[in-house]
């Protein structure tokens, strides 16, 4: 069996910089066994965990070797803008600008909680053509661009990025959802208090 592992993490695709995110996230890194070496491999490479099993030890301890190497670079941040087929896609990285309406960010948050099994869903939330705002085109169609085209570097920079504003401005939106439903109550209160 042949195994596709791209040399560093900007020749990851979306998918594969994704999957192995998605297992780091998962699996304690303390005590590395052969068991966690397959799922890693298996994870990148989209094999079954049962065909990596199959593999040589040497070949799995090198596949696995490889792929930590491939990863182990300084924390970046997020490109401001890509280009995919001559189309250029911005990413507003000031999350309290206006571009950020409370439905695309609750959306970038939703998406974000599953941004593993969802990842060109969650960078076409964040990423829009150029010129246009949020709402304008089918997020499923930017959701394949991305999927097909967008750099596993800029995928692992992004969600870091994204989580890390996320818990910024997640207070701020809390005090808000909490005087909401003050409000609420206390409009609740005056409708029973003229009916009683």
């Amino acid at each position: 069996m042949k195994l596709h592992i791209p040399i560093s993490l900007d020749k990851y695709t979306l998918t594969e910089a994704a999957r192995m995110m998605d297992y780091i996230a998962t699996k304690p890194f303390e005590n590395v066994t052969i068991i966690t070496m397959c799922e890693l491999v298996a994870a990148v490479t989209g094999h079954s965990v049962d065909a990596i099993k199959k593999l040589d030890i040497e070949s799995v301890k090198k596949a696995f070797t490889y792929i930590i190497k491939s990863v182990d670079r300084k924390k970046q941040k997020p490109p401001k803008e890509v280009t995919i087929n001559g189309i250029t896609y911005e990413f507003n990285q000031d999350l309290a600008h206006k571009s950020w309406t409370a439905g695309r960010f609750i959306d970038a948050d939703v998406i974000g909680q599953e941004v593993l099994t969802y990842p060109g869903k969650f960078i076409a939330i964040l990423y829009l053509r150029k010129g246009t705002q949020y709402g304008d085109e089918k997020l499923e169609d930017r959701a394949e661009i991305m999927t097909k085209h967008f750099r596993g570097d800029h995928y692992v920079d992004v969600v870091d990025f994204f989580l890390q504003k996320r818990e910024q401005l997640l207070p701020g939106f809390m005090v808000l959802q909490n005087a909401r439903s003050q409000m609420l109550k206390q409009k609740a209160l005056k409708i029973i208090q003229k009916r009683g």
